[in-house]
């Protein structure tokens, strides 16, 4: 049976380049998945939670030139999911 392969995680460094490539160079998500061989499925995702944290231009503001402060930002916990 062939093995699956092993998903690669994307680096802040790809966000990065998902924001510019299309915020400044105006690419498609299907163009900017193909361009980083990323699924479109993540590029979308990754744009969505820039658009909620209100990173929705190129270049990002200088607080965010830190890669760990973007990634903060990007992925900061919401709070507590509702108990059942």
């Amino acid at each position: 049976m062939p093995r699956r392969k092993q998903a690669r995680r994307t680096s802040v460094r790809d966000i990065r380049t998902i924001l510019r490539l299309t915020y400044e160079q105006g690419l498609s998500v299907r163009e900017v998945a193909e361009g980083l061989k990323i699924g479109k499925t993540s590029v979308s995702t990754y744009l969505l939670r820039a658009r909620e944290a209100g990173l929705s231009s190129w270049p990002l503001a200088p607080a965010y030139d830190d890669d760990a402060a973007l990634e903060r930002r990007l992925f900061h916990r919401m709070g507590r999911p509702p108990q059942a």
